[in-house]
């Protein structure tokens, strides 16, 4: 299912204007389907965590 939605996203961004553009710059390096838990304990991702806030009403 992850690569599903990975593939899906890609198809959706615009990697192909990297060559389109040819700054040499790239704007997104890939895509990476996580979970919460994998996002937060990742070294790199984890930097940015995601928190509860409050609870609904």
């Amino acid at each position: 299912m992850r690569r599903r939605l990975r593939d899906r996203l890609k198809t959706q961004l615009p990697f192909a204007l990297h060559k389109n553009m040819n700054t040499g710059r790239h704007m997104i390096e890939k895509v990476d389907v996580v979970s919460i838990d994998e996002w937060n304990g990742n070294d790199a991702y984890g930097k940015y965590p995601f928190i509860k806030l409050h609870e609904p009403a």
